[in-house]
């Protein structure tokens, strides 16, 4: 079974070895004004660094954990931060999709989040039992083992940049 030999693989190999990816990515955009007379085209280039990974600790644990199988879960996310614009964004969750939900923070997250039954929450709780409270720990582990060494990367990455003003403001 390949899933089964990926979770395996994924178990036995150092946390140091598990792999991320950090890039810088420009997005291309052609806006059309349309006035009275004519149309304009005006192009406009958006700049995100991203950093994403597969994480370790408690996630893997959870992840290869052959009692939650059925769950399906992968320790992988990332974060986004927009490089290059000029208005404070408060950063969105995403789980393959955009989710409603605000971060607080200046960067997007991205992550294999367990979702409410509608998917517009992301699954969150102290006081549950059985698979509620599974689902509650796996975004907490998501969280703290993929999400914060990604946005960790992306501080240190971000420190080199030619504008201290935007890296402070990743805080």
């Amino acid at each position: 079974n390949s899933k089964a030999s990926m979770y395996a693989k994924l178990l036995r190999t150092p946390e140091a070895d598990l792999p991320s990816l950090t890039q810088q990515v420009e997005i291309k955009s052609i806006y059309m004004d349309r006035n009275n007379t004519n149309t304009v085209e005006e192009e406009k280039v958006d700049t995100y660094l991203i950093v994403q990974r597969l994480g370790g600790g408690n996630a893997r644990k959870i992840a290869c954990s052959k009692n939650l199988s059925h769950m399906k879960l992968v320790p992988w996310g990332g974060v986004a931060a927009h490089l290059n614009t000029t208005s404070k964004r408060v950063g969105r969750a995403f789980c393959f999709l955009p989710l409603p939900a605000e971060t607080g923070l200046p960067i997007h997250v991205h992550g294999y989040f367990e979702l409410s039954s509608n998917r517009r929450n992301i699954w969150f709780g102290d006081d549950m039992a059985g698979e509620g409270a599974i689902k509650a720990n796996w975004n907490v582990a998501l969280l703290q083992d993929v999400v914060s060494p990604c946005y960790k990367q992306l501080l240190m990455e971000a420190r080199n940049s030619k504008s201290p003003n935007k890296y402070y403001s990743l805080f």
